[in-house]
């Protein structure tokens, strides 16, 4: 057994490649032979106290040249797990940020909203891809989308005051109720700053997304901040995985790996149905109350106050779905979040979130989500 020293430079500060971290150390565990050295991407000294001779592989997070410089002078089989670069440059696994901004449009699409934000980062390409993913599927639903996206630069601090004054002018003329997708979380706790300082109530007049789910942006948040969960460990497994095959003698693949993210997290800044149609919002709010338990059409249309044709015709109207998949969606949602957060068994899973029996939990759950609830536990084991 030949022992395989890979290095990982990330930004050792970020709980997002924290949990990247988390998700290579899952696969090196499987390694006998694999030994892992972190160092911090942005610490000059960590670059070049590396020995070259002692390096296997690299898994980096580059994001700038200099970076770039050093995982490729290191001459050793190397994957990144952002796409600051082409993928000809590195082999690249990271996360799916169209998926991202369409799981984001989908989210708030489905509470009603027909006016939207999105704040983010031009020049990012994690912004601009996220914006584009979320600009595309409100488009779809015939939604146009106000854009906030101030020049990005890798260096320097990114949200101080002269964004959230920058912020505050751009959510004063924003139609109410809207609905706000920011970049990340610690730029949605300041656009919360923003629409609270300009009077605005969050969520009533303005409901606000972020993405990451990280802690300490959390609190900082004002309100409790709903957020896109991303499989930042996935990321890390596979880029783990695909370095191990490069080191094998395999071929990277011809195109970026890209890791579609887990599931939103809801919380108060997006507490709300913002339908103003009120049959659908009493079915909608009926169907919230109730996903533990089986929903019958007939139950539906007593909640609603109307008979089953027309609220179809108006679920596929103002949600583009139906009722019957819009409970399905949901329940699969709190599936999610059961099988992340818990330790609960598959049948008790089952129950909670209206299905029959744990077999027919594991056939619509794996027809939405693309793999089994036991291989989605298993994937995002750890993930808050």
């Amino acid at each position: 057994m030949v022992a395989r020293t890979v290095v990982c430079g990330f930004w050792l500060g970020s709980s997002f490649s924290q949990e990247i971290l988390a998700g290579v150390c899952r696969f090196a565990r499987q390694q006998p032979a694999w030994t892992i050295l972190q160092i911090d991407i942005r610490d000059q000294k960590d670059l070049q106290d590396i020995d070259r001779d002692a390096v296997a592989g690299v898994i980096v997070q580059p994001y700038n040249e200099e970076h770039l410089k050093w995982a490729r002078a290191l001459g050793r089989p190397a994957v990144a797990v952002n796409a600051r670069f082409p993928h000809e440059v590195l082999p690249i696994v990271c996360s799916d940020e169209i998926e991202v901004g369409r799981m984001a449009a989908d989210f708030l699409l489905r509470r009603g909203y027909r006016h939207f934000g999105y704040a983010g980062r031009s020049g990012h390409p994690a912004s601009d891809r996220r914006w584009e993913g979320f600009r595309r599927r409100l488009a779809e639903a015939g939604c146009e989308c106000s854009l906030f996206a101030p020049a990005f630069t890798f260096a320097g601090r990114q949200y101080n005051a002269h964004f959230v004054d920058q912020a505050r002018r751009w959510v004063r003329d924003l139609p109410r109720p809207v609905a706000i997708f920011c970049f990340v979380d610690a730029m949605a706790a300041n656009v919360i700053d923003a629409c609270l300082f300009e009077g605005m109530r969050v969520p009533e007049d303005a409901a606000v997304l972020g993405v990451g789910n990280e802690t300490a942006s959390q609190e900082l948040a004002k309100r409790s901040l709903s957020s896109v969960v991303l499989a930042s460990r996935e990321v890390g497994f596979r880029a783990a995985q695909l370095l191990n095959a490069l080191l094998e003698g395999g071929r990277p693949p011809p195109q970026p790996v890209t890791i579609a993210p887990l599931k939103i997290s809801e919380r108060q800044s997006t507490d709300l149905l913002a339908v103003e149609d009120t049959p659908v919002r009493r079915a909608l709010q009926f169907i919230r109350e109730n996903l533990h338990r089986p929903i019958s059409a007939a139950e539906l249309q007593r909640a609603a106050a109307i008979s089953r044709r027309p609220l179809e015709k108006r679920f596929r109207r103002l949600l583009g779905s139906s009722p019957s998949a819009e409970i399905t969606h949901l329940r699969v949602e709190r599936a999610k979040e059961l099988l992340i957060s818990t330790t609960f068994k598959i049948e008790e899973i089952a129950t909670a979130c209206g299905f029959a029996d744990g077999h027919h939990l594991s056939i619509v759950f794996k027809r939405a989500v693309g793999i089994t609830p036991r291989h989605f536990r298993l994937r995002n084991a750890g993930v808050r």
